[in-house]
């Protein structure tokens, strides 16, 4: 999480509901960590790398120019599930006030998940405004997402 003034913009969420039917009305505290279990880390850091790894996730970070690496596992080795771009994968205010985050993006990913829209399940090399709104004259396959947009990733 990224908090350029110390804190969340916006301190409640409505998108993260472990354990429970919903998020109550009035949304729930980004740093809850409640409906979660606190699985055992292993941390290490050598020169110019620190590794946080659990039994299933392990993040790989460059301290040097500042560069992340997801892994997860699966069938008993380590595949990457994301890495930042190489060069300049965070961006804090160079051209405005806004945080950008850059990912390094692979010929064979897939994006899915962008709410009530219709057309192409997988949304690679798409472009969507994500904001929420109560549009009139609403059409699913023309216009942009109401209410819920979480895209997420898919190995």
């Amino acid at each position: 999480m990224v908090l350029p003034e110390g804190k969340p913009r916006f301190p409640r969420t409505w998108a993260i509901a472990p354990g429970l039917e919903d998020v109550p009305l009035e949304g729930r505290d980004r740093f809850s960590l409640e409906g979660f279990t606190l699985p055992v880390a292993e941390i290490s850091q050598e020169a110019d790398q620190l590794r946080i790894a659990t039994a299933r996730v392990r993040l790989n970070v460059q301290l040097r120019g500042f560069f992340c690496q997801w892994e997860v596992m699966q069938h008993g080795s380590w595949q990457l599930a994301a890495s930042d771009r190489s060069t300049q994968s965070y961006n804090f205010g160079w051209w405005d006030e806004r945080v950008y985050h850059y990912l390094k993006r692979e010929t064979d990913e897939m994006y899915f998940g962008l709410g009530e829209r219709t057309g192409e399940t997988n949304r690679k090399g798409q472009s969507y405004r994500m904001t929420n709104i109560d549009a009139m004259g609403y059409n699913a396959r023309t216009t942009d997402p109401l209410y819920k947009h979480i895209p997420f990733y898919y190995i």
